[in-house]
């Protein structure tokens, strides 16, 4: 019955954690939540009820309807957005320890 949401949260709630807990990540996480939402649900009420793209299978849904989307599609829209987001910046500040790595090796040389 929760298999929808279940899924969503194991593999988003780990990076979308580690993400606020990284000081220089939370605005950004912030902001990427409170743009992507609307954006996602917009496009996914569309998809849905309009082209006819995808449907719901009520029996991996937990039942709560927020403007014709299940209460899971809303979080997907919030915690996957922010989960992609805290795996690019990762892989930013990764890049970029490594270019300061690469000015002191040349520095030192």
């Amino acid at each position: 019955m929760f298999e929808y949401l279940a899924t969503l949260l194991v593999f988003t709630i780990p990076l979308v954690v580690y993400g606020f807990t990284q000081k220089q990540f939370r605005q950004v996480l912030i902001k990427v939540g409170i743009i992507a939402t609307p954006i996602g649900v917009v496009w996914d009420y569309l998809a849905v009820h309009y082209l006819k793209l995808w449907s719901f299978n009520p029996d991996t849904l937990l039942g709560v309807w927020l403007l014709g989307l299940p209460l899971e599609e809303w979080l997907f829209c919030l915690l996957v957005s922010m989960a992609v987001s805290t795996l690019a910046l990762i892989v930013a500040l990764i890049g970029y320890r490594l270019s300061l790595l690469e000015v002191k090796e040349s520095e030192c040389s």
